[in-house]
């Protein structure tokens, strides 16, 4: 209850007809040994001994219970009546007061009907002035809470995740909302940004074969309707990881109209080796069965009895030199599809690695 709130109430009323005085009654005197000193604003109780401070919410008081509390707390409180023992805190008058002055140690609690009335009109101004400001703050993603930001969440599709936090959930919402999308580089930035993990993005179109840019014998390819296009991208991973949060992010961010490939994972290896070797790298398969070649074997390295390339674009280095450095070596790259009547998971791979000094 505010006081400035009565007060503004009470201009209302005419004066003619209505007396606007709160009908005093004295309730209970408050002192004690360090003296004591009382304030009453806002609902709240606050009482001094010495420097020592301590408040009471008078909303869930009776003043029997408030009288206890303080004689709880070192002061002395000498009752004067028993009539409103029972009555509720935010009956006491506000106003503040020090056992030093004269009367400073009365407390209050007002007797008048029209007190009584508008005691209870101020009490439900003063919520609705708090509730407008907190309205206003719901209209704002980073000051909204609650069911008000699940409801910010849902206007942009952004669900809250099981035992999200509103601060957590704040955040996510205008970053998954507004983050850049539609390219490679954004749609890695998602996956990292929500899920810790990193993938890349590969699109096909940036290795298609062109006649005036192309090496013959170098790793380019010609477009197709299953693998290589300006319509496709492929996420990869250098590790095995669970993909059912990543692909959902994918298919969120990727551009209207591009096909997404099942995701790979990219197995490599690397050697360390000094200025004066050369590295080369080759992966041999052997079947029981037929060998069917289909894909990029290349007839001016490949050997014909050395099935050096798989059924889907392996990239088969002769060799690197970078003298003083780390090489990483080209790296197999397999997909979730059957051999002839064998899967993947059941092959064999044979990595040989050589080094040789050159003059």
């Amino acid at each position: 209850m505010n006081l400035s709130t009565i007060k503004r109430l009470l201009k209302y009323p005419h004066p003619a007809v209505f007396d606007k005085d709160p009908g005093p009654a004295l309730v209970m005197r408050l002192s004690h040994a360090a003296g004591a000193r009382w304030r009453i604003f806002d609902s709240q109780f606050t009482a001094w001994a010495g420097t020592v401070e301590t408040t009471y919410d008078l909303r869930v008081m009776s003043i029997a219970a408030l009288q206890v509390s303080l004689e709880a707390a070192g002061f002395t409180v000498q009752r004067i009546t028993a009539r409103y023992e029972n009555y509720s805190a935010l009956a006491l008058v506000e106003g503040d007061g020090d056992q030093g002055q004269s009367n400073g140690d009365h407390i209050y609690v007002f007797t008048s009907l029209l007190w009584a009335l508008l005691s209870c009109y101020a009490q439900e101004v003063d919520a609705a002035h708090y509730q407008i400001k907190m309205a206003l703050l719901q209209m704002v993603i980073k000051t909204a809470e609650g069911e008000w930001l699940d409801l910010w969440g849902e206007v942009y599709g952004i669900m809250r995740l099981q035992n999200e936090g509103d601060p957590a959930y704040r955040q996510r919402i205008p970053a998954e909302a507004f983050r850049i999308r539609v390219n490679a580089l954004a749609i890695e930035k998602a996956i990292l940004d929500i899920t810790g993990k990193v993938v890349r993005i590969l699109e096909p179109w940036t290795s298609i074969f062109t006649l005036d840019d192309s090496e013959l014998d170098g790793d380019d390819k010609f477009q197709d309707s299953t693998h290589v296009g300006y319509f496709f991208i492929q996420p990869q991973s250098d590790i095995s990881i669970d993909w059912t949060d990543v692909l959902p992010i994918i298919e969120r961010n990727r551009p209207a109209g591009v096909i997404m490939l099942p995701p790979q994972v990219i197995n490599g290896a690397w050697v360390v080796v000094e200025p004066k070797y050369s590295v080369g790298v080759s992966i041999r398969r052997r079947h029981v069965a037929q060998a069917i070649i289909e894909d990029v074997a290349r007839l001016d390295y490949s050997d014909i009895e050395d099935i050096s390339t798989l059924n889907y674009a392996i990239t088969n280095k002769r060799s690197t030199r970078q003298p003083g450095m780390r090489v990483k070596m080209g790296s197999g790259r397999w997909q979730s599809i059957p051999w002839l009547a064998m899967p993947w998971t059941e092959q064999r791979y044979f990595y040989k690695f050589k080094h040789e000094t050159r003059s």
